[in-house]
């Protein structure tokens, strides 16, 4: 949720889609294939830009956390079990409270990133 709320830098601006698809486009470009988008069931409720989900969802494996339930704790499942790299400005503090495991390696796995427009800065991934 927090790419769809990173508008030229901003993170107070209302939520879009297109900014997700913004970011999986730069990955694409970079050789990542296999990208997963995972966001809080209320971010639907939210967007700027509904019309913009298909699209999305074209793009990337899209998947919504239930109701009432953080995608922060399917997001960090996904990570722990797959070791795959995640993209979010989040630093997980809450998090890293809670499970030893975020507070030892999230940090290593999470890429920050700026969405300007439609350029992604991204100074971990080269």
């Amino acid at each position: 949720s927090n790419v769809a709320h990173n508008s030229n830098g901003q993170s107070n601006t209302k939520p879009y889609y297109s900014n997700i698809i913004t970011l999986v486009g730069f990955l694409k470009q970079k050789g990542f294939t296999d990208i997963t988008v995972i966001t809080d069931a209320s971010l639907r409720h939210r967007i700027a830009d509904q019309n913009q989900l298909n699209t999305l969802k074209d793009a990337a494996t899209y998947l919504e956390a239930p109701k009432e339930t953080p995608a922060d704790i399917f997001i960090i499942r996904y990570v722990k079990q797959s070791h795959c790299l995640l993209v979010s400005n989040d630093t997980f503090r809450e998090w890293k409270v809670e499970d030893p495991w975020v507070a030892e390696n999230i940090d290593f796995y999470r890429l920050t990133f700026l969405i300007k427009g439609e350029e992604v800065i991204m100074p971990d991934l080269k």
